[in-house]
């Protein structure tokens, strides 16, 4: 990295920071989809300890 492009990203991290604290709670609110399965679809899934299944 040249001097020049170490001096413009010196103090970029706080800009990061930032935007993200203002963005992250935004993303709250977009709705995500739900996931469909046809009927009788056979799937594998891997869990960390026994879970019931209702």
């Amino acid at each position: 990295m040249t001097g020049q492009n170490s001096k413009n990203l010196k103090g970029s991290g706080a800009v990061v920071a930032a935007t993200a604290v203002l963005l992250t709670p935004l993303s709250l609110f977009i709705p995500g989809k739900g996931a469909k399965f046809e009927k009788d679809t056979v799937f594998e899934a891997y869990v960390a300890k026994d879970t019931e299944l209702r």
